[in-house]
Formats: C-alpha cells, sequence, structure tokens
C-alpha cells in the first residue's frame, strides 16, 4: 500500500512547480457554496467574508475572487441538492457521500495536472504529509479533490470548572466515578452561589451520542474507556472488520449512559438543549471537549468561571482510551464547468501561505499577526478547508508550554508566537480573551492531549461501499434513533439487540463483507 501511494504522490508532484503573477492578467472569479457559522466569529475593521485579508491577499497574489454561490452553517442538503439538480458552482466543500455521488455522477474535474502545476511550497508539503488523505481522493489515477486531512490529537477530554471544584473541596478527576462524583455535586451542591438548585451535570450532543471524532459535547471518553468505538470501522485481534456501533461493549456503554440520564447526571433537557448554552451561561462545570472547544471564549469571566482540561476517565493503570481521526472527513471539489481550476490552486495555496505567516513581507505579517490576536477564525479564509500538519496540535502544546514556562522563543514558528503574543497581551489586560483561550487550549490543553498514556483505536476503513450507497443513510438513522432512545430511557437495552439484527438484516451484512474485501485486498 505504501508503494501505491508514493506512486500517486509522484504522480500529483511530477510535473515542475511553476509560478503565476496576477499582474497583467484579467481577474478570474470562483463561484463557491461556503459552509459558516457566524455564530461567535469575530471581524475586525468591518471586514466581510467577501472582503477580508485573505480575499485581499489573494487578490494581490493571483488576481482571484471568490464570490459565495450560498453561506449557509449546514450547507449539507445545498451540497446534495447539486449533485441532484446536475448543477453546483465552481468548488464545494462536501463530506464523504457527497463525494461519492459527485463522482458517481461524473461531475467533478480532474485537478491533478492543476495542482502539480500551480501548488505552492505548502500544500505540496501538506500533500507529502497525508498520503493516506490525498490517496482517498484519487479515483483511478486522477486528484479528484483537495482532501481535508484530519489533524490528530484533537479527541475530547474533560473540562471542568477549578473555580468550582476549590469552592466545594474537590480534585480534579482521573477516573469515571470522580467525573460521575463531580457532575453529582455540580447538580447538588449549588456551586454558582446562588441559592437555586438550577446547574446541571454532565451535557451531550443531542444529534450524535457518541462515535463523532472532532465534535464536543460526545459521551466518547466514557464510551471509549469502556471499550466502545461507535461509527468506527476498525479490525480486532483476528483481522476482522469489526463496526464498532454493533459491539457488546457499545451496549454496555448505552446502558451506563441511560443509568447516568435516569440519575440525573446527564443533562435532564440534552435531547433538545443546545450544548454549549449551558457552558456559556455558567450553568454547566464539566463538559467533554477537544483543545479547540467552541464554548469557551463566550464563556470567559462569567462569575469567574476558570476552565482546566484534564485526561480523564483513566484506568488503573493511567492509560486514557480514544480513538485516531479518519485520513480524510471531506473534500474540496471543483466543478468540470470551472473553467480555471488552477485558480482554485491559487487561492487555497496563497490563503495559507499568509494564513502561516509564510509570505515574506512583513505588512502581511503584521496583518496575521492583528488577526490571531483578536481572535479572527481562520475559516473566513476563501476556502475554509483544514490544511495543518497531523502533528501540529502536540508541537503548538510544546511550544507553547516552553514560551510560557521560560519565555524562550527559540526554534517556534511565527505562528506559534502569535500565539504567546496574546498570551501575554491577556496577562497585561484580561479582557483579551484571545489571549485567555491560547492559554486554555494551546498550553493546557495541547499538552493534556499529548498526554504519554493515550492509546488510541485506528479506522481501517472510511469510504463507501456499493452497499452503502444504497443503505448507509437509512442505517444510520437507525443508530441514531435507537440510542438516543436508549439513553432517555425510552426503550430497553434489549432495543439495541433488536438493532444489530436489524442492521445486518437491512445490508449491514453485506456491507460489513463489503469492507473486509476492501482490506484483504490492501493488506
Amino acid at each position: 500500500m505504501r508503494r501505491l501511494l508514493s506512486l500517486v504522490l509522484a504522480a500529483l508532484l511530477a510535473l515542475s512547480i511553476v509560478g503565476a503573477v496576477a499582474e497583467d492578467n484579467d481577474e478570474i472569479v470562483i463561484t463557491y457554496g461556503k459552509n459558516f457559522d457566524y455564530d461567535g466569529k469575530t471581524f475586525i475593521h468591518d471586514q466581510t467574508l467577501e472582503n477580508n485579508y485573505y480575499t485581499q491577499y489573494v487578490k494581490e497574489k493571483h488576481n482571484v475572487r471568490v464570490e459565495y454561490a450560498w453561506v449557509l452553517d449546514d450547507d449539507s442538503q445545498k451540497d446534495a441538492l447539486a449533485v441532484v439538480s446536475g448543477e453546483m458552482p465552481d468548488v464545494m466543500y462536501v463530506n464523504q457521500s457527497v463525494f461519492d455521488m459527485l463522482i458517481e455522477a461524473d461531475m467533478l474535474q480532474p485537478i491533478t495536472k492543476a495542482f502539480a502545476e500551480n501548488a505552492n511550497q505548502y500544500l505540496r508539503e501538506a500533500c507529502e504529509s497525508y498520503p493516506e488523505a490525498y490517496a482517498a481522493a484519487t479515483v483511478k489515477g486522477e486528484l479528484m479533490a483537495i482532501p481535508c486531512a484530519t489533524v490528530k490529537k484533537q479527541h475530547q477530554v474533560v473540562w471542568v470548572r477549578q473555580d468550582w471544584l476549590d469552592k466545594l473541596g474537590l480534585e480534579l478527576p482521573t477516573t469515571l466515578d470522580d467525573i460521575v462524583n463531580i457532575a453529582k455535586a455540580f447538580i447538588e451542591q449549588d456551586p454558582d452561589g446562588n441559592g437555586e438548585k438550577d446547574t446541571i451535570g454532565l451535557p451531550l450532543d443531542s444529534t450524535y451520542i457518541m462515535g463523532n471524532f472532532g465534535r464536543d459535547f460526545g459521551a466518547d471518553p466514557i464510551a471509549n474507556y469502556m471499550g466502545s468505538y461507535a461509527r468506527q470501522w476498525y479490525l480486532d485481534d483476528n483481522g476482522d472488520v469489526v463496526y464498532g456501533s454493533l459491539t457488546p461493549e457499545t451496549r454496555n456503554a448505552l446502558e451506563y449512559l441511560a443509568q447516568l440520564y435516569a440519575d440525573g447526571v446527564i443533562d435532564p433537557q440534552f435531547a433538545v438543549r443546545e450544548e454549549k448554552e449551558a457552558v456559556i451561561s455558567g450553568k454547566c462545570g464539566i463538559f467533554f471537549g477537544s483543545w479547540c472547544t467552541g464554548p469557551l471564549r463566550q464563556s470567559y469571566g462569567y462569575d469567574g468561571a476558570d476552565w482546566v482540561p484534564v485526561a480523564a476517565p483513566l484506568d488503573e493503570n493511567g492509560y486514557f482510551y480514544t480513538t485516531n481521526p479518519i485520513p480524510a472527513s471531506s473534500y474540496l471539489v471543483v466543478s468540470k464547468k470551472c473553467e480555471h481550476p488552477e485558480a482554485v490552486i491559487w487561492a487555497l495555496g496563497d490563503s495559507y501561505e499568509f494564513h502561516r505567516f509564510l509570505s515574506g513581507d512583513p505588512e502581511w505579517d503584521a496583518k496575521i499577526t492583528e488577526y490571531q490576536t483578536a481572535g479572527v477564525s481562520w475559516t473566513i479564509m476563501p476556502f475554509e478547508i483544514q490544511l495543518e500538519n497531523e502533528d501540529i496540535v502536540a508541537v503548538r502544546g510544546r511550544d507553547m508550554k516552553q514560551m510560557v514556562e521560560t519565555g524562550d522563543r527559540t526554534g517556534v514558528s511565527a505562528q506559534n508566537q502569535s500565539f504567546y503574543d496574546a498570551y501575554l497581551a491577556w496577562l497585561d489586560d484580561n479582557t483579551s480573551l484571545t489571549g485567555w483561550v491560547r492559554y486554555k487550549g494551546m498550553y493546557l490543553c495541547c499538552n493534556v492531549a499529548n498526554y504519554e498514556k493515550n492509546v488510541y483505536k485506528d479506522h481501517c476503513f472510511w469510504g463507501m461501499t456499493p452497499t452503502m450507497s444504497e443503505s448507509w443513510a437509512t442505517l444510520t438513522s437507525m443508530e441514531d434513533e435507537v440510542f438516543m432512545k436508549i439513553v432517555l430511557g425510552e426503550v430497553g437495552i434489549e432495543a439495541f439487540d433488536e438493532f444489530v439484527e436489524q442492521w445486518n438484516a437491512q445490508g449491514g451484512e453485506k456491507i460489513t463483507e463489503e469492507v473486509q474485501a476492501w482490506v484483504d485486498a490492501r493488506s
């Protein structure tokens, strides 16, 4: 398999890299369907999605302008509609199932040549860093998309309010019992001091109770601790394919979560409440989230909220169980009708060149520093596709630890130094929220995510089989419904056994055979 991946990369990079100059060129306009949530996002200088430092840099470098066909906080239906209608903008950012549908409908333009001839150094290094992801985006020898290569160590850990622990005389959690007891204390002992019983325990994601890497508020730390890896294809000790949602361990995890819900440890309103609201409003003091969890910035300063991350629950030997992400979860695709695929590569490369302080121009470096200090989200760049080195979480944690604890910037990238500068600004002015988030996320939680006793479960498959294309939507909907009903106590745990039978009977058994054949062919 490694040899195949090497050949794919060689094909992409074989052509000489040529520069392009915007001067003397007419403006190129690229249409794009953008997935963007304005909630909690910061804009400065009256900038917009259409006019900001990222778009200005792309315009200056290559005279490319991106027009948005739509801007939605969940554009999955728009993406699917584009497939059905046969009409799509020049570019879309789609999930695996839509990518597969676009391939089958022959609506995508191969970008092998455009990438090889126009990718800048940053994009080429990203390609080399994620061979499995770029192989997943390659069909019949042609690169059909730029994959969103997922960054490791973005798994969920426990976030807990240290100020509430101190008030109640409690210690940071390490075990599962600790987490449950802290949640109960936060419910029962009035940690916010308002004399009312209005605080909750553990909030949960109302869409995915567990098994969705990268989402906050999942119960994955509990489920993984119990040996459950829902929604994940992996290999057992015999090399046989397992779909983690069907295992006895997942049954046990659901039964345990149902008991926590019945006992009031899990937020009684989680099925109808937006999870982050309890955190932002100061009514929650413990939840599961990654190093870059969203609600922290908005909860800053609420009654002295002091959030601290910790790797928990640990087993008796101190191990923390989690999962690695799939190599690629989504794809930037180019329509067959796009007249300038090279402009897509330029715009993407230019955005990251600016974002990563690689412009070589002090004026542009000052502008991205301004963004970093103000906490402007990188997702305002024209194409909001994540293209980071896979070890970036560990590196940021290491660099921030070095700078925060010693002040030494030796060997630290300009971008990571900008995060430290934001932290220093917070020390001088505690209303500088970006610095507080950098301290909590990059200094504390990146290092917690890099815990030396992490045990990872790897995916063996993340694509789409022939039977999946027909049955997967029905099967996942069934899974979502049954898992929710079990946790809410609307059905007993025996419903899990019925679910497994129905899942296999309605195409799941055939899908498992197809996944096993796919794995066997590549082993």
